[in-house]
């Protein structure tokens, strides 16, 4: 990218970036850029800094419970973890917040959480769902028949699953980010509750999403697009 410069030549933009709007543990924040020698500006969008347990399990920050006595399995990929199974003891009738980071004690550093694994967490009884930015992929029904389940919403998901959220009746609105590429069928089967969903993207970003059979209850919802924020 060229500006013109004082001298009439053609000069290489220099942007000096200033944040804006800080992120918080789950908002995003803004990082607005201007060029030193024009008036061209961007805007970038920074990640929610996600919580960070202390050692109660409450995060540093807003000391919101995060989840605790969670299942996790290393992935093939050997670069993060899903998980697979927990925390019922501790979520039932109010909110799972997953953590963003897992460290085995045999491993010396931490590694994302980028899965939520096959039927993690079928027939619980959460109101509302925390996902962190790391997560990527829901396996096959990961929150089916969480018959309490309200809302939730994604930062980076890139594909939600065969049966993910079927049987959650209540659930009637989600937050779904132009990342997400792939919905596999029924997963939002018997959703009769979900009338909202806010989308990241366009509707062309819309029409690009691999979208399986049994999710009527998804494509009849209101659909409201370039959707910032959650």
């Amino acid at each position: 990218m060229f500006s013109i410069c004082c001298f009439g030549c053609e000069c290489e933009h220099k942007y000096i970036g200033v944040v804006s709007v800080d992120p918080d543990c789950v908002k995003t924040g803004i990082k607005k850029y201007e060029c030193e020698y024009c008036d061209k500006t961007y805007e970038e969008v920074l990640s929610p800094y996600w919580h960070t347990p202390n050692n109660d399990g409450n995060c540093q920050r807003c000391d919101i419970k995060i989840a605790t006595n969670l299942e996790f399995v290393l992935l093939q990929t050997c670069d993060g973890y899903s998980v697979i199974g927990g925390g019922k003891k501790y979520f039932e009738d109010t909110t799972l917040t997953i953590p963003s980071v897992y460290k085995e004690k045999s491993y010396y550093t931490e590694r994302p959480v980028k899965e939520i694994g096959e039927n993690a967490f079928t027939n619980l009884q959460f109101t509302y769902v925390n996902f962190p930015p790391s997560i990527k992929v829901l396996r096959n029904g990961a929150f089916s028949n969480c018959v309490k389940l309200k809302k939730t919403s994604f930062y980076k998901i890139e594909q939600i699953n065969k049966n993910a959220f079927s049987g959650c009746v209540l659930l009637s609105k989600i937050y779904l980010p132009k990342t997400l590429n792939y919905i596999g069928e029924n997963a939002f089967k018997n959703c009769f509750s979900l009338t909202n969903i806010y989308y990241e993207g366009n509707k062309s970003d819309w029409d690009l999403i691999l979208i399986g059979d049994g999710n009527n209850n998804l494509l009849n919802a209101n659909i409201t697009f370039n959707y910032v924020g959650n």
